[in-house]
């Protein structure tokens, strides 16, 4: 009996302590198909039940189109036209040129021959094929070739991100392109992506099915693991997409501390929000609650918010605010601002105009915490001193960097638009466009990163796609950025804000232009305008230029749009659309642009609002008299 108990404790003793050894890894490779069943539930499988309720439905494959940038064509209709379009080698773009004998009645069914490419599924045989990919575009298949290699990774939806008659859709872009067409597995929780080059970044989308923006992730392609025939890709979670909000940080509103002259400390108050007014797009949207968002806006949108208490306890605001951004728009109190000016005043014995003239303040991040010794200049005025502050917000004369805090302020300044550069160790850290009006301040956050980040600029015909070597001055790098070849590499700390590209050339056919786009976005393409081309659109249209007046000339690719300046004294008169090819058209056209003649000078946003899911797209410029402004609307 003894030997038999023993028998059994030694059979027990190996199953727990002998069973084979498991490593945890952060991918899972599929050998074959998963099964789920109630005991495995994968992050995803709630996901899958809810699609297994879907009617399914054999849909034909949509074409995925390449983005012109825009064509140009002022000749008659009854000419040849060119058409070229960017594309990439594993390296860079390369200009190819496609020649096609059509009329520009049949451009339409020419540009979808051209633009034509066919799909497969990319999962082989070994991997799932039972997997829910509700795509409206299969998997891309690229010939042995090209194929660099092989993405895959873990997908999630978090956030309260479900399906319901919604579709989702994985792609790689590159400068603003889509590169590749790549398969979510709903049910196993992975997606799988062949790519051509390890560049831009993957983003998996959720839509309904009027286009309108359900859930979003976006990850770079950074620090690829190999897995053998495969590369570990990033973690894709698809959540709430981002939104555009002021964010204002009140006294004793959200645990926020504020100035106060009592004691020169920082100290929080007991005031409330109620009153606070708070608009978007130029006062064109006023929010419901200060802190409210406002959804369906693209990635790299900008927008003039504006903060007004009417009871005058907190200092009105003016500021730009960009889509995802996290940053709050610091309010301060009158009586605080008021306390500052007289205290300068007093101890640098001037006198300034008026209590209620413009004044700035900003502050200096990095990583999204204070930046310390840093020094900030107008970039149009260096001549202009700032001022900044101690530890205890009390401004020190004998300061020339910021300290612990990040603030700084300039005063006894007119009315206008600044931009303000800062710089620590000789090297531009981040700018932001300041708007100075009576009455109000203008607050910004200029926020860096440690990391230095490549940014490819490419300066081109605007509608031929002809590299054009130009010379540009930048608000993100002390250096000229030189194009030789059409195309130049150049690193950038900015991680936010409004960013201007002065573009000039030596070809006297081009004109100089001021390019404008989000400093997020990691690409900078300059399209060069012919001067011949907006001497020949104006003269069309008997426009008459205006003094003190500029001009704002946006391209979209693949928008169907509404576009307006944010200005009811607008005259939309003014406004001009051409198509594809340059050649003026009654209204905007997809795959076109438009031309906004006498803008008056300062600041101004212009907003186009997508027909079909209302989505929109904003862009923020600094007009200047006798200027061009340059700006590409370009989908997400």
């Amino acid at each position: 009996m003894t030997a038999y108990l023993f028998t059994i404790c030694l059979m027990a003793t190996s199953i727990l302590f002998f069973t084979s050894k498991t490593e945890q890894s952060r991918v899972i490779a599929i050998q074959r198909p998963i099964v789920i069943t109630q005991e495995r539930k994968t992050p995803a499988y709630y996901v899958y039940q809810q699609t297994q309720k879907l009617e399914q439905k054999n849909q034909e494959s949509k074409v995925l189109t390449s983005k012109y940038l825009s064509s140009l064509s002022l000749s008659a209709p009854e000419l040849k036209i060119k058409v070229t379009e960017m594309k990439f080698n594993k390296r860079e773009f390369g200009i190819q040129t496609v020649s096609s004998d059509f009329h520009f009645t049949d451009l339409t069914k020419a540009n979808k021959e051209i633009k034509s490419l066919t799909y497969a599924q990319i999962f082989s045989s070994k991997q799932p094929t039972d997997g829910i990919s509700i795509q409206d575009n299969p998997a891309t298949t690229l010939p042995f070739s090209k194929k660099w290699a092989t993405i895959r990774g873990k997908f999630e939806l978090v956030g309260g991100v479900g399906i319901v008659d919604h579709y989702i859709e994985l792609k790689r872009i590159e400068e603003g392109q889509v590169r590749e067409i790549g398969f979510i597995d709903l049910k196993a929780g992975l997606y799988s992506i062949d790519i051509e080059s390890p560049q831009g970044y993957l983003i998996a989308q959720i839509k309904d099915r009027a286009g309108r923006l359900i859930g979003e992730d976006r990850e770079k392609l950074i620090n690829l693991q190999s897995r053998g025939n495969f590369f570990e890709g990033p973690f894709i979670r698809v959540g709430q997409p981002e939104t555009i909000a002021a964010n204002p940080a009140f006294a004793g509103y959200g645990k926020t501390l504020a100035p106060s002259t009592s004691n020169n400390k920082m100290t929080e108050s007991t005031a409330t929000t109620q009153g606070i007014s708070v608009t978007l797009f130029d006062n064109q949207n006023t929010l419901t609650k200060p802190n409210d968002v406002f959804t369906n806006i693209s990635k790299y949108s900008t927008t003039i918010s504006r903060i007004f208490d009417p009871s005058r306890i907190y200092k009105n605001i003016t500021t730009i605010r960009q889509t995802g951004e996290k940053t709050e728009t610091t309010m301060f109190t009158t009586k605080w601002v008021n306390g500052v000016i007289e205290y300068i005043s007093d101890v640098q014995k001037i006198e300034f105009k008026s209590r209620n003239g413009p004044i700035i303040v900003g502050r200096v991040l990095s990583d999204g915490k204070p930046a310390i010794d840093v020094q900030v200049q107008i970039d149009s005025d260096p001549g202009l001193v700032p001022i900044y502050f101690d530890q205890f917000m009390i401004p020190s004369f004998t300061q020339n960097k910021t300290s612990e805090n990040g603030f700084f302020m300039f005063v006894g300044i007119e009315p206008n638009n600044y931009q303000v550069v800062a710089i620590k160790q000789n090297i531009i850290i981040g700018s932001q466009m300041f708007i100075a009006e009576e009455e109000a301040m203008a607050f910004q956050n200029i926020s860096g990163i440690k990391t230095p980040r490549n940014k490819i600029i490419r300066t081109f015909d605007a509608f031929t796609s002809t590299p054009v070597p130009s010379a540009v001055i930048s608000t993100e790098t002390a250096d000229t950025v030189e194009t030789i070849s059409g195309t130049e590499e150049f690193k950038t700390l900015a991680d936010s804000g409004v960013s201007e590209y002065l573009t000039r050339t030596n070809d006297r056919q081009y004109v100089s232009i001021r390019y404008v786009q989000n400093s997020r976005q990691e690409y900078v393409h300059i399209p060069m305008i012919q001067e011949s081309w907006l001497a020949a659109v104006k003269n069309f249209k008997q426009i008459t230029d205006k003094p003190n007046s500029g001009i704002i000339i946006g391209f979209s690719t693949d928008l169907d749009y509404d576009a307006y300046l944010a200005s009811e004294e607008y005259n939309k008169k003014d406004i001009v659309y051409f198509n594809s090819l340059g050649q003026v058209s009654p209204a905007p056209v997809i795959g076109g642009g438009f031309i906004l003649f006498n803008v008056p000078n300062g600041a101004h946003e212009i907003v186009l609002q997508e027909r079909n899911s209302e989505k929109i797209y904003s862009q923020v410029f600094n007009v200047q008299a006798q200027e061009i402004s340059v700006a590409h609307f370009v989908a997400d």
